[in-house]
C-alpha cells in the first residue's frame, strides 16, 4: 500500500514540475524577447538530454537514504549573511551540534559540517543562464576544496528548465564522490507539504525551498541563520561590498552592486519577491502543525515574521 502511496505522490509531483516548466516557459515568452527565449529553450532542451544521458555515473540516492541523514529535530537553515561572521566561537560549536543546510553561496562556509547542501542556479539572471560554465567550474573547484563538505549531501533540482545543475552533470563536471538527491520544483504550491517526492516549494526562491525540504522531512524546530535581508553583504566579502561577477576574471568579486543593480546597503532582492509576508505565513502554518520556525539573528527583516532563536 505504501507502495502505491509514493507512486502516487511521485507522479503527482512529476505532473506538477512538468506543468511548473511550462509556467515558467510561458513567463519567458511574455517577458523576454522571443530570440532570447528560443536561446533558453534551446539550452534547456540541450542540457536535459545531457543530464538523461550521464546521470547514471552518478550516485544519486533515494529518499529514505535524504532522511536517514537526519539526527534530530532541529536544523539550521543557513543564508549567507555577514551576520554569520559575528557569531562566536562557542555558537558555532552549539550550531555543529544540530543538522545543518546550506543554499546557493553556502559553499563558502568553513566553519560546520554541512548535512545538507542545494545548488538550484549560477547567478540568478537571463545571463547567467547563457555564461553557465564559468561560474559552474569556478564554484565546483571552491566545493572540492571544501573540507567542510566531504560528507555533504547535495539536493539538485531534476526537469528541464533546472538547465543549471543539468548542464553540470551532463557536462560531467561534479564530483562523482558526492552524492546527489534529485528533487521536483513545486512552482504552484503555497505552503510547504509532507511529501518529498511532490516536491518543494519554491515561492520566493531558494530559502523557502530549503524551508519546504526541513519541513516534508519532519523537523520539529526549523532555525533561519545568516538570513539577514536588510542589506546585500555576505559573509565571505569585505562589510563594504556585496558580490558581482567579472566576465574577463570568470569569477565572483567584491563589488558596489550586485548583478541585479542593488547596491550593498539595499534590502536583499528576495524581499522584494514577498518573502516577509511569506515567512510570516509559513510561520503561523507550522505553528498549527508542531513545528517552530525562528530567525537567528535580531536584527533581520523577519524578525517582524517570526520570533527569534533563543537557546533557552
Amino acid at each position: 500500500m505504501s507502495f502505491i502511496f509514493n507512486l502516487a505522490y511521485f507522479c503527482a509531483g512529476f505532473i506538477l514540475n512538468f506543468f511548473g516548466s511550462a509556467k515558467l516557459v510561458i513567463w519567458w515568452f511574455f517577458n523576454t524577447p522571443v530570440s532570447v527565449v528560443l536561446r533558453l529553450l534551446r539550452i534547456s532542451f540541450a542540457s536535459f538530454a545531457l543530464y538523461m544521458v550521464n546521470k547514471r555515473r552518478y550516485k544519486f540516492v533515494s529518499k529514505k537514504s535524504l532522511q536517514q541523514r537526519k539526527t534530530g529535530n532541529r536544523i539550521f537553515i543557513f543564508g549567507s549573511g555577514s551576520s554569520l561572521n559575528e557569531l562566536t566561537e562557542a555558537e558555532w560549536v552549539k550550531i555543529r551540534r544540530h543538522d545543518s543546510f546550506g543554499f546557493n553561496g553556502s559553499f563558502h562556509l568553513k566553519k560546520i559540517n554541512f548535512t545538507y547542501l542545494l545548488i538550484r542556479a549560477a547567478y540568478e539572471t537571463v545571463d547567467g543562464i547563457f555564461k553557465w560554465r564559468p561560474y559552474a567550474d569556478y564554484s565546483i573547484s571552491l566545493i572540492d576544496d571544501n573540507r567542510c563538505l566531504e560528507d555533504t549531501l547535495f539536493l539538485f533540482p531534476f526537469g528541464l528548465t533546472s538547465s543549471y545543475t543539468n548542464s553540470i552533470v551532463g557536462h560531467r563536471l561534479w564530483n562523482q564522490k558526492k552524492s546527489i538527491y534529485s528533487f521536483f520544483t513545486d512552482r504552484f504550491g503555497k505552503r510547504p507539504h509532507k511529501d518529498l517526492d511532490v516536491g518543494l516549494v519554491q515561492r520566493a526562491g531558494t530559502l523557502c525551498m530549503a524551508i519546504s525540504c526541513a519541513y516534508a522531512m519532519g523537523y520539529k524546530e526549523i532555525v533561519l541563520i545568516g538570513v539577514d535581508l536588510y542589506d546585500n553583504r555576505y559573509f565571505w566579502v569585505p562589510e563594504d561590498k556585496t558580490l558581482n561577477w567579472s566576465k574577463e576574471e570568470n569569477r565572483e568579486i567584491h563589488s558596489d552592486v550586485t548583478v541585479r543593480g542593488l547596491h550593498t546597503s539595499d534590502s536583499h532582492n528576495t524581499v522584494n519577491n514577498g518573502i516577509i509576508e511569506i515567512i510570516r505565513d509559513w510561520g503561523l502554518y507550522m505553528q498549527l502543525n508542531n513545528v517552530k520556525l525562528t530567525v537567528y539573528n535580531k536584527k533581520s527583516l523577519l524578525t517582524d515574521s517570526v520570533e527569534t532563536f533563543s537557546w533557552d
